[in-house]
């Protein structure tokens, strides 16, 4: 269908064909939707400059239209090194472990299934859900351009997120929780909900946190948050090319030596792994922070022309008009699974050590990408005297994400952690607890832990 242009322009074709089905609940399954949604980014480099332009009406006509558009938008663009060229690597090895084909062929009933078992969990341990959906998604994507390339890729998620509380008249916090898998299996999201709704009825009654200085726990949900807004960007080509972020010289130490951290987009059953990017270039793992010392940076096509260097599969599509659009929008440099390696201790070890702050999960856990400098509220916490756990909030806690890393303790145990905005094909984080000491909280005052 695209063979026309690509024949008559120096182009790179982005198809994606989405179905989505999502159950919303909150104590009852009141809504559902059911979508399915195909559309085409068309790339054109002209005069090195290059123009984009989206579409999701497939006829000649409409094609050629979106051709000819995306070379005049290109005509207001700033030129790219000579060195850019959508890409001419041929072949691809299908990562394994990510591609549930009983998911796939089973959208709504694997949905419905889920809220289903959410809420029947949720009743029987008198907890309200008071917000929440469960989603199915089947994602795949073709890439073919002017070079002759012609590359697929496919994969199914499942996800559910949902606000609850405790029924009772004491005072209490609301818990959030997320789950996200590439494949379905109902133990391991049993398991995820009984330990959640635990979580839900422990937070009845919240003590206060008094200002001062702690040693504060993160989980891999806050951290690893932390993590793709910082590390994540600033190890990537566009950082280098504006000179902004934390990493600036090779070899240089930017933490601990008790972090390190790779990119990889070819982690087995990881939300965002694929065999070939979104603009068709193999994915590969690369090391950045190896015991606390900044390695090398990983590049898209587009940065990596920038560097004279070769793209490490980096490019990412995602679409804030929704998981079904990505097609809306070009491609980005950025991580796709973001591997912090865990350290020695166990969880439960450190937990019956230690007395501080656990930071279970936070209201937004986001951190300013330039500057690493991120401020949250304890939205769920406990406070901790040598393994004993009380529930608490009503503390901020702020700082930079530079100095939680020059002195952090790794846990053995990790866990994968998606972007909140994109759950489905954008960047994920699989890394450990964060155990760091000495930090400042700002809290309910005159009042003691």
């Amino acid at each position: 269908m695209f063979e026309h242009i690509l024949k008559k322009y120096n182009s790179e074709v982005f198809v994606s064909d989405i179905v989505v089905a999502e159950v919303a609940f909150d104590n009852d399954l009141n809504s559902s939707r059911l979508v399915s949604e195909k559309g085409y980014n068309v790339r054109t480099l002209s005069d090195h400059r290059l123009g984009s332009v989206h579409s999701n009406i497939f006829n000649k006509k409409n094609i050629d239209a979106a051709a000819e558009n995306s070379v005049v938008a290109g005509k207001y663009t700033k030129p790219l090194p000579n060195e850019f060229s959508f890409t001419d690597r041929k072949g691809s090895t299908q990562v394994s472990g990510t591609y549930d084909k009983k998911t796939s062929k089973n959208l709504e009933e694997r949905a419905i299934s889920m809220a289903e078992d959410a809420l029947a969990l949720a009743h029987e341990k008198k907890i309200q859900i008071t917000d929440g959906r469960a989603r199915a998604t089947f994602f795949k994507y073709l890439i073919q351009n002017s070079n002759g390339i012609e590359k697929e890729e496919q994969g199914t998620y499942v996800t559910a997120s949902m606000d609850a509380k405790a029924i009772t008249d004491k005072p209490l916090a609301e818990v959030s929780m997320q789950f996200a898998a590439r494949a379905y299996d109902k133990k391991t999201y049993s398991d995820w909900l009984s330990e959640k709704m635990h979580l839900v009825s422990a937070f009845v009654e919240p003590k206060k946190i008094r200002t001062g200085k702690y040693d504060i726990l993160l989980s891999p949900k806050v951290f690893g948050s932390l993590l793709l807004d910082t590390v994540g960007f600033w190890a990537s080509g566009k950082a280098r090319l504006d000179g902004i972020g934390a990493f600036k010289e090779q070899d240089e130490r930017v933490a601990s030596e008790n972090f390190s951290a790779s990119v990889d987009g070819r982690l087995d059953s990881a939300m965002a792994s694929f065999s070939v990017d979104v603009e068709g270039n193999k994915t590969t793992k690369k090391q950045v922070v190896e015991k606390g010392i900044f390695k090398d940076y990983f590049y898209d096509q587009k940065y990596a022309s920038y560097f004279k260097e070769s793209s490490n599969g980096c490019a990412l599509r995602t679409s804030a008009l929704g998981p079904e659009k990505v097609y809306t929008s070009g491609p980005y440099c950025g991580a796709h699974n973001l591997v912090v390696e865990p350290g020695k201790e166990k969880l439960e070890n450190i937990l019956s050590d230690m007395k501080g702050i656990f930071v279970e999960n936070a209201g937004i856990a986001t951190a300013d990408a330039e500057t690493g400098t991120f401020g949250f509220e304890l939205r769920n916490a406990f406070i901790v005297d040598k393994g004993v756990l009380t529930p608490a909030r009503y503390a901020v806690f702020s700082g930079t994400v530079q100095d939680l890393l020059k002195n952090v303790v790794l846990t053995k145990e990790t866990h994968q952690v998606s972007e909140d905005g994109g759950v489905e094909y954008s960047s994920a984080c699989i890394c450990p607890h964060a155990l760091v000491g000495g930090q400042k909280l700002a809290g309910a005052s005159n009042t003691a832990i």
